[in-house]
Order: structure tokens, then C-alpha cells, then sequence
């Protein structure tokens, strides 16, 4: 896909749960700890232990049938999209052998809980709170229940998710070139191939 842009991005999405499950809770944590700030594993793994990424951003979208957890990269000009997607397979393979910590959890349950009363501070922001409770869960008390589902949210609930939405066989990724990456392919192709005897 040619993007248009001067560096590469990478999407990559896979099915994940409707809002009511408690699976759904898990990997929205999860999205905190990858990169929910500068020390978020994925966040480290692409700025500062290969600073190969600009912006990264993880979220699982709040719906009530089936979601996508999504991760989306912008590549540092120069950089292939193909690096970026071994970093993160390095990193979401590392969960099962290194489980979220408590420091990291009440992290990422710290700022989702910013990012919760920083939206509810004007007319509008606690209008479409309430809107989208009711149009995923059909009522606005569910708002209460989704935020204990956060917070009853553990490292083992965590690794459960993970393991069961996040297979590289269940994904999809969509890689975006820049204009020169394809000008380079086409004149790859249609470049005279030489024919060895």
C-alpha cells in the first residue's frame, strides 16, 4: 500500500472481544502497558532500545459486538515496517515469559483513569461517555461496571488475553510504503533480468 507519505506504517489488527467481556477489560489494560506512555514495553521497544518509531499507538475499541485490537507505527524515514513488526512480535511473545508487574498495572490503570476524569470534566465530554455506554451496553450504569471490570483486571488476566486473541495467525497486517519504496519495486520488475548459462 503507498502511502504518499516519507516513511513507512504498519498496522496491525486482530478480532478481539465485545465491550462486556471481561477479556475485552484485559486488553484494554494491555494497550496502557504497550504504549500507553514513554515506558510502555512497545513504547521502549521501538523509541529506545531500537529507535527505529516515531508515534505508536495501541487501543482496543469499545463496541458491543466484536472489537479489533489495533497497533499502529509510524516508521522513522529509512526505516522497513518489516523491523517494526519483529520488535512487536518480541514483545508480545515476552508476556508469556515476563507477565505484567504491579508497577506496571497501576500505571496503566493511573492513566486510564486521567484519561476517564479528564473526559468527564466539560458538558460534552460527559455526554458522549454516557452516549457511548448506552450504545454499547444499552444502559448507562454499565459505566460503573466497565470501570471495576479495569480495575478487577490482573496480570494473569492479562496474560489469558493475550494468549488467546493475540495469535500472529489470527492477524492482519497492512504495511504502508512511501512513494519512493514502490518507484524502487516497479523499476525492480521492469528492470532486464540477467539470464546465467
Amino acid at each position: 500500500l503507498a502511502t504518499g507519505m516519507g516513511a513507512e506504517r504498519l498496522l496491525v489488527g486482530w478480532p478481539a472481544p465485545a465491550g462486556g467481556d471481561p477479556a475485552h477489560a484485559a486488553l484494554t489494560v494491555l494497550a496502557e502497558v504497550l504504549a500507553g506512555s514513554d515506558h510502555g514495553r512497545l513504547a521502549r521497544a521501538l523509541r529506545f532500545d531500537r529507535p527505529i518509531a516515531g508515534q505508536i499507538d495501541v487501543d482496543v475499541a469499545l463496541l458491543a459486538g466484536p472489537a479489533v485490537f489495533e497497533i499502529r507505527v509510524e516508521l522513522l524515514p529509512g526505516v522497513g515496517a518489516e523491523q517494526a513488526l519483529s520488535a512487536l512480535d518480541s514483545v508480545l511473545a515476552d508476556l508469556a515469559s515476563h507477565p505484567v508487574v504491579s508497577a506496571e498495572l497501576a500505571a496503566a490503570r493511573n492513566r486510564l483513569r486521567m484519561a476517564r476524569y479528564g473526559a468527564l470534566r466539560t458538558a460534552d465530554g460527559r455526554a458522549e461517555a454516557l452516549g457511548t455506554f448506552v450504545a454499547v451496553f444499552d444502559e448507562p450504569a454499565a459505566r460503573t461496571r466497565w470501570w471495576q471490570a479495569l480495575d478487577a483486571v490482573d496480570a494473569e488476566a492479562i496474560g489469558r488475553a493475550a494468549a488467546q486473541w493475540l495469535q500472529s495467525s489470527r492477524r492482519v497486517v497492512v504495511i504502508g510504503r512511501t512513494e519512493r519504496d514502490e518507484t524502487l519495486r516497479a523499476e525492480s520488475r521492469s528492470a532486464p533480468q540477467e539470464v546465467r548459462r
